[in-house]
């Protein structure tokens, strides 16, 4: 008898706690409504209002005006916010676009650098524009939002080392690099045209993309370690040591030994010469080449020749004409430890 007894009044205690929550809600959409109607009305009386006021009437009024205005972009912004944190607001439509670019909201800070929602919603825009007009298929909208962060979070870190050595992306970077695109396409209104018809962008939008790209560039070309390096290539140790030894007392330069002895053709004509990329005489770790050779060249200093270095293409004699950079380490483990040793606080999870 007791237990239906305590059963009866739990169900009951229930049902009060089910009609309290409901017209706790009720109150709270009766508050939100009566707001709402009473900024309309001021809003809409205000321009009537000022015209009976005297000047110290009108400025309270500037200031409960503009009071009211941060308070509802406050308002707003905890409401857009709690959308985008939650995901049930997506980054991909144009409400989320358009909300994002009002209410810029931090996804992530990286160090002192801010990731906003905004940076997230306007590289995305890009992304499904260029996928609609292409007919490529992108992943879930969250799995393009991580990889969207993922590149902007690059981009600050990025930016944050190149500060730290005082290295800069400058306009005169970018115009070299946006003239270059331009001679290659017939001009600035055919660059125009191609990125507003492929990626619905302006050039100034498509200008901050090359910004961007650059400062990863500048940490493989100016922060990371990269070497002028020489070699001949012979097929025997014993041959190696003996051109190396010539070379050493002077018979012979290392580039006329090289255009003599090494079995590398195309290093032969700059007199062995290495290079992994046409635009530079310059090679890092992420050039490609054996890594028996990368790091045998990499503990070399400046006019040093190694002793004969075997990889699978043969035995290597190395001269390293000069260094550049400050890290020696690819792009992937600077990358690596940059994320570990700066602060990082992710808002929004994908």
């Amino acid at each position: 008898m007791k237990k239906k007894t305590l059963t009866k009044g739990s169900a009951q205690l229930k049902k009060k706690l089910a009609a309290l929550r409901k017209a706790n809600i009720k109150e709270i959409i009766l508050w939100w409504q009566r707001l709402l109607v009473g900024w309309a009305e001021y809003f809409v009386n205000l321009p009537k209002r000022i015209k009976n006021l005297t000047r110290i009437e009108i400025r309270v009024e500037i200031v409960n005006y503009m009071t009211a205005l941060v308070f509802a972009y406050l308002v707003g912004a905890i409401l857009v916010g709690a959308g985008f944190y939650s995901k049930k607001i997506p980054l991909n439509d144009n409400f989320g676009w358009v909300a994002a670019n009002v209410f810029p909201l931090p996804a992530e800070i990286v160090g002192f650098r801010t990731i906003t929602l905004k940076d997230i919603a306007d590289q995305e825009k890009i992304i499904y524009f260029f996928a609609e007009q292409s007919n490529s298929s992108l992943g879930s909208r969250l799995e393009v939002d991580g990889k969207v962060m993922e590149s902007l979070q690059e981009v600050r870190l990025a930016q944050k080392t190149l500060d730290k050595y005082g290295i800069r992306v400058t306009k005169e970077d970018v115009d070299e690099v946006m003239n270059q695109i331009e001679e290659e396409n017939d001009g600035k209104e055919q660059v125009e045209q191609l990125l507003q018809t492929l990626y619905g962008m302006s050039t100034v939008r498509f200008r901050g993309i090359v910004f961007d790209q650059l400062a990863r560039d500048k940490i493989q070309s100016e922060v990371l370690k990269t070497i002028r390096v020489n070699h001949i290539l012979v097929s025997e140790e014993g041959k190696a040591r003996e051109v190396k030894e010539k070379v050493e007392k002077g018979e012979q330069s290392f580039a006329d030994a090289a255009r003599e002895y090494s079995q590398d053709l195309k290093a032969n004509e700059t007199g062995g010469l290495i290079r992994s990329n046409l635009d530079t005489d310059f090679v890092g770790r992420d050039s490609g080449l054996a890594k028996e050779f990368i790091d045998a060249s990499f503990a070399l200093e400046p006019g040093q020749i190694s002793e004969p270095v075997k990889t699978e293409f043969g035995w290597h004699i190395i001269k390293v004409d000069e260094v550049r950079g400050y890290i020696d380490m690819t792009y992937a483990d600077w990358l690596k430890d940059a994320q570990v040793n700066t602060f990082i606080w992710r808002l929004y999870r994908p």
